[in-house]
């Protein structure tokens, strides 16, 4: 086919055509839509080419306008062969819209396959292109392209590559300014790739890389940037590598530009392969200041260099963030603000980044040692920069080790160097919970480290205050089973004993069982729920002025308790209880009656929390011994009785070891015995309906002395204290209600 295929208007807008070409060999252009030079507007709109397979020896255009606006044109190719190898023609091939004297606006072109000879661009506007997008996820092209502004300025213009090959691939380009364009790698082989390329100043690009093979046979072309600027500034671009493969050429940059200023460019690495220099900025006449390189993953080449802001005068202020270690690079310079996150995992001697000084470097570019350049010796300069270190709560770091952030066997030279630790990551916590502050410090010549001082002793870290609290509910618990003996169970044996007293010379067997939910105050606060299991045998004798009564039991019970912090710390706990023990008590004929018991058993448990902002966990079991005794009087009046009493409880919880499991390691902790001494004096009254049914109420005034949760204590060392006294009911009245 000798003639073009297009849809031409000789005057006036070219709109909503449509041009498929397959299986066909075309000599000359096509066109979807096509205008010529008019007294109208003349725009090209909404046309649309598709090319499935066949020739097209010369140009494709999806829309094509003299001196109009070209907006909205499609280019899909699937297929095919578009230009002539070895022609002497323009190397222009394929525009999704085309304008030779205005704007191309939001015209896309798709690539799917096909071999493209030459270049294809998405939007090509004499005065300005924006908004243009191009797809490609296959095929080749020399050059690939979704903004061209060949005057004016490139603006938010988009290439998603995926898949094919292409020697460059840009954005945007621009004889004005390239702002706003994305191009994202997700595979394929890219060749070069620029975010957007401007003569008079390129910004705000972004070039995102997680994929593909991205690559120069030029040792002298940048490789991979995110803004390109000619007489203008290259400002606020960013480069962002994920993945992928990033080799050749002479760098990947944030921002380039020779006759500007390279500001506030920003790379991120967190992952593939890079085997060619990295530069934050660079200008050869201008300022390279505030530009950020962080480094959070990634396989760095060990022949590479790492470049904040690059330049021939002066640098100031750029940053270089690293969260990864075991990294290798031949030269470091330009930074004058180095972060080292010291990443999960890290013991101590790893380092972080070892600078080889093999770096070839030419002696006239090279900057004063403010300018923390690279040197000739092969050394590392970073006078005057700041360093700051910055370590995981659960960093494997003991007192008098180090971790090295910065070595270089021949040398780091810091004058007027300040050190620092970053806020909030200033701690190593061990995992008996104790607490250490590292500074970060030059150790050698070769050598900036953090560390932990040999001298620091550290501190408990406050959320072991929820450990005592632990005991403290445990103890509570067998104090309130001294409860339900001196009361109920009494009461209850004594209700079983009245039904058989046929049966005065034998024991009468009896059981009980009651829950109850307590809250206790003890600098924080404990919120305990459970219950209590009494079985056993009571006899009653009767002797001249007096009754003797004698009651041999076994007991169980189980609670469940939170416990929470001002800290915001919370523990949660299960404790059950196994023991026995006797009562025996006198009633004289006067209503005089004095009693005491004995229990004895043993408590295990279970804890888990958070302590240090990590989940931790521990069993738990140790023996307990209590006793009580009591005096009081019963008045009779009619079916009422009153009983007026004082007793005494004595609660001794044995001491015991734990291991505690927590993210930070396993450590042993030693927990002091309890003992407790509780004095109550009350009053209880009695109506009777007949011998076996009773309804009464009681108020009581208890007073705890001792019962201090004493901390516990981890290699020696104890750890944080509750705040005051940890009774759980000093001088507090009580009340009871209960009906048998």
């Amino acid at each position: 086919m000798d003639n073009p295929l297009t849809g031409e208007a000789a005057a006036g807008d070219a709109s909503q055509n449509t041009v498929k070409v397959s299986d066909v060999t075309v000599k000359g252009e096509v066109y979807g839509g096509y205008t010529a030079e008019g007294t109208t507007s003349n725009d090209a709109t909404g046309n649309a080419v598709t090319i499935e397979s066949g020739t097209i020896e010369k140009t494709v255009y999806g829309g094509y306008t003299a001196d109009g606006t070209a907006s909205k044109n499609t280019v899909t190719i699937n297929g095919g062969t578009v230009g002539v190898a070895d022609s002497t023609e323009s190397s222009d091939t394929v525009f999704g819209g085309y304008s030779a004297s205005g704007e191309a606006v939001s015209n896309i072109l798709t690539v799917s396959g096909g071999d493209l000879i030459g270049h294809v661009t998405s939007g090509y506007g004499k005065t300005g292109a924006s908004d243009n997008t191009l797809t490609m996820t296959g095929g080749s092209s020399t050059k690939t392209v979704a903004g061209y502004a060949e005057t004016g300025d490139a603006v938010n213009n988009t290439l998603v590559f995926s898949g094919g090959t292409s020697a460059i691939t840009m954005a945007a380009q621009s004889g004005g300014s390239a702002t706003g364009n994305t191009i994202t790698i997700t595979g394929g082989n890219p060749g070069t790739v620029t975010g957007g390329a401007g003569v008079t100043g390129a910004s705000e690009n972004t070039v995102i890389i997680s994929g593909g093979t991205v690559s120069s046979p030029e040792d002298f072309v940048p490789i991979v940037t995110g803004g390109m600027a000619s007489t203008g500034d290259a400002d606020g671009n960013t480069v962002t590598i994920s993945g992928g493969e990033v080799t050749g050429g002479i760098g990947i940059y944030g921002g380039f530009t020779t006759e500007g200023d390279a500001n506030s460019n920003t790379i991120n690495v967190s992952g593939g392969t890079l085997d060619t220099d990295i530069y934050g900025g660079q200008t050869y006449d201008g300022a390279a200041d505030n530009n950020t390189i962080n480094i959070l993953a990634g396989d760095l080449n060990p022949e590479m260099s790492l470049y904040g802001g690059y330049r021939t005068t002066e640098s100031k202020n750029n940053t270089y963030n690293m969260y990864t270690k075991g990294q290798t690079v031949a030269d470091f310079a330009y930074f004058q603000n180095l972060n080292f996150y010291v990443p999960e995992g890290t013991t101590a001697g790893e380092t972080m980044l070892t600078v080889t000084g093999n770096a070839a470097v030419d002696a006239d570019t090279t900057l004063a040692a403010v300018q923390n350049s690279t040197t000739t010796d092969g050394t590392t300069d970073v006078s005057g920069a700041t360093v700051f270190g910055g370590v995981q709560r659960n960093t494997k770091l003991n007192p008098g080790e180090y971790i090295n952030l910065l070595y270089n066997a021949n040398g780091i030279t810091t004058d007027d160097t300040s050190y620092g630790t970053i806020d909030g990551l200033d701690t190593v916590t061990s995992a008996g919970f104790i607490n250490y502050k590292a500074i970060v410090e030059k150790k050698d010549a070769n050598t900036i480290v953090i560390t932990i001082p040999k001298d620091e002793k550290g501190t408990p870290d406050t959320d072991t205050k929820i450990l005592p609290e632990d005991r403290e509910n445990a103890a509570n618990t067998i104090k309130n089973a001294g409860d339900i003996i001196a009361g109920s169970a009494l009461h209850a044996a004594e209700g079983a004993w009245i039904e058989n007293h046929d049966i005065e010379a034998k024991f009468v067997p009896y059981a009980i069982v009651g829950g109850y939910d307590l809250h206790y105050n003890t600098g924080s606060y404990i919120d305990s729920n459970g219950m209590a299991a009494n079985v056993g045998f009571v006899r009653r004798s009767q002797h001249e002025g007096h009754i003797d009564t004698i009651m041999p039991f076994f007991e169980y019970g189980k609670s469940h308790y939170a416990s929470y912090l001002d800290t915001g710390a919370r523990g949660d706990g299960r404790q059950h209880y196994t023991g026995g023990g006797i009562l025996l008590r006198r009633d004289l004929d006067s209503g005089l009656y004095y009693e005491g018991a004995v229990r004895a058993g043993y408590l295990k448990g279970d804890f888990h929390g958070m302590i240090a902002k990590s989940m931790s966990r521990y069993d738990s079991g140790a023996p307990y011994i209590a006793a009580q005794a009591g005096l009081g009087k019963i008045y009779t009046r009619n079916r009422d009785s009153y009983d007026i009493y004082g007793k005494f409880f004595y609660t001794y919880l044995g001491s015991n070891s734990a291991v505690v499991h927590s993210g930070y390691g396993d450590s042993k902790y030693d927990f002091d015995s309890i003992n407790s001494y509780v004095t109550r004096l009350g009053m209880r009254w009695t109506r009777d309906f007949d011998q076996i049914r009773s309804l009464y109420a009681g108020i009581g005034w208890d007073y705890e002395a001792g019962s201090k949760a004493r901390p516990p204590t981890q290699a020696g060392i104890p750890q944080a204290r509750k705040e005051g006294p940890v009774a759980t009911r000093r001088n507090s009245p009580g009340i009871r209600f209960a009906a048998s």
